[in-house]
């Protein structure tokens, strides 16, 4: 059997900077990505809460579609996102709005895409909210979404992961 010169240098160079990868390095990053993702999502929680007592004004579609897109790979499954613009005044000034919520939305089914154009004709009348300080940034429905939901527990995935390796990885390691 052969023996590599220096293996048992890097055996011994990996088996020192492991475990400060897993017990400092690795819990800091996750715990700092969780926590700004955190603060992002919460601050995009109260927004979409605050969003309830924007003011409205009325507007018009300009054109709506769903964009069909697969799961690549071998999944066998279609994301369809819905596509708005819609043309709104304010005090005088003229604007155009893409969102429907605060939150991306997808539509699962042909029906729900095929109800969502329906909805959104070319020409139709929507009633847009907007934020009270900066107009362009408007919604068609207010308030908190399951988007918004789960863009606040997600990131909390890492947070948590971050902090439970801080503290029970080193229990293990000693």
């Amino acid at each position: 059997m052969s023996h590599l010169p220096g293996t048992d240098a890097c055996q011994i160079l990996l088996a020192a900077e492991l475990p400060f990868f897993f017990t400092h390095l690795m819990p800091a990053v996750l715990i700092l990505v969780g926590g700004s993702m955190t603060l992002g999502a919460i601050a995009s929680l109260f927004q979409a809460i605050a969003s309830y007592g924007w003011p409205a004004t009325s507007g018009n579609v300009v054109g709506a579609n769903v964009e069909e897109s697969s799961g690549g790979g071998e999944s066998d499954y279609t994301v369809r996102t819905p596509k708005l613009e819609y043309a709104y005044q304010v005090g005088g000034a003229s604007h155009v709005g893409t969102r429907i919520t605060l939150s991306d939305r997808t539509l699962g089914s042909p029906a729900e895409a095929a109800a969502f154009l329906k909805e959104f004709q070319k020409g139709a009348a929507v009633t847009v909210r907007y934020h009270p300080k900066e107009p362009s940034k408007c919604v068609l429905r207010p308030g908190v979404s399951f988007g918004n939901i789960m863009g606040f527990f997600f990131p909390l995935i890492f947070l948590t992961g971050g902090i439970a390796l801080f503290r029970i990885i080193p229990t293990l390691h000693h």
